[in-house]
């Protein structure tokens, strides 16, 4: 069982492409034809008319029917918008992370968890918990020094700007949040990255 991490697969923007030629990648190789493909969805459309929106938009076909191709429709997935958490917004995806993985998971176990949108923070879960071997592909890190540097900005943050303990506090939040990331990707079995500026990140920050 490969499973490909990527709730918000109908969004049709580059991390679907990357997602779709992935699997068609894997649907291409002999070495996998045995292997059954899953992908945890929120998509609320069919699994066939994903498919044809995927060909209709990026000119990438795969085949439902190879590789026993499944989609396993998730319920929690929308815990993890940004948008849902006015304050410590970090703090409060890192948990739902935690549950919608878990949700994939119980729903449908795997051996090799691929995750294609960076929920870094979860992968201790996946990989003690579920014993799965996890493969990283991070398009943006979820947390680097450069966030912690705009606190001093205006435009990042009217409210922190012209308070120095609230800038303190920020910043100890901030780096709280990058040490755990840090320790959790450490966890990926493979690592990939779509960009230099990411790569010397996560090789920073996951070491």
């Amino acid at each position: 069982m490969i499973a490909f991490f990527h709730p918000f697969c109908d969004a049709m923007g580059g991390g679907e492409k990357v997602l779709f030629e992935a699997i068609k990648a894997l649907q291409d190789e002999k070495e996998f034809e045995n292997d059954t493909l899953l992908v945890y969805s929120g998509a609320e459309m069919s699994a066939e008319q994903l498919c044809k929106a995927i060909k209709d938009k990026f000119s990438t076909q795969v085949n439902l029917k190879r590789n026993n191709l499944q989609f396993v429709k998730l319920k929690t997935h929308e815990t993890m918008q940004a948008e849902n958490y006015p304050s410590c917004t970090l703090l409060w995806q890192l948990i739902a992370y935690n549950r919608v993985c878990a949700e994939a998971l119980q729903l449908k176990p795997c051996d090799v968890f691929i995750d294609t949108i960076g929920v870094g923070f979860a992968y201790p879960l996946v990989k003690t918990l579920f014993g799965c071997k996890v493969v990283s592909y991070t398009h943006y890190p979820t947390i680097s020094s450069d966030m912690i540097k705009q606190i001093d900005t205006n435009q990042f943050n009217n409210q922190v700007a012209g308070n120095p303990i609230l800038k303190m506090g920020k910043r100890i939040y901030y780096w709280g949040l990058m040490l755990a990331y840090g320790q959790c990707g450490r966890f990926a079995d493979q690592i990939a990255t779509n960009s230099s500026w990411t790569d010397k990140h996560i090789r920073s920050l996951w070491d």
